[in-house]
């Protein structure tokens, strides 16, 4: 993956984060459906090899931004996460982000597992 940025901070969700604990990860299928949609809906054209940063409206974290490349070699979307996302499966970051939001809304509203 040759996407070449340049240092500094991009969000991945709801987060800020620096580049260098960030990784590009292969784009999970059901949010690859979901970042071509509003891609197309936005009119922002997904050109091979060039980062795109794409925010959606969330009910759990209100604005989710992505920073996703569709790569030379296949149509498939990656994006930017967390490195500790880029082993395992495509959507171990999946569930991994549904199991906090779960907790941090039990704690919240003091909810009962």
């Amino acid at each position: 993956m040759d996407a070449n940025l340049p240092d500094g901070i991009y969000f991945f969700i709801d987060q800020g984060l620096p580049l260098a604990e960030l990784a590009m990860i292969e784009v999970p299928l059901d949010l690859e459906t979901l970042l071509r949609t509003k891609a197309a809906a936005n009119g922002t054209d997904l050109i091979r090899r060039e980062p795109v940063e794409l925010t959606c409206q969330s009910g759990a974290y209100g604005d989710a931004t992505f920073l996703f490349y569709k790569t030379h070699e296949q149509d498939r979307l990656h994006m930017l996460a967390p490195k500790r996302f880029s082993t395992g499966t495509a959507d171990a970051w999946l569930a991994d982000r549904g199991a906090a939001s779960v907790a941090l809304h039990r704690e919240a509203t003091a909810i009962d597992p």
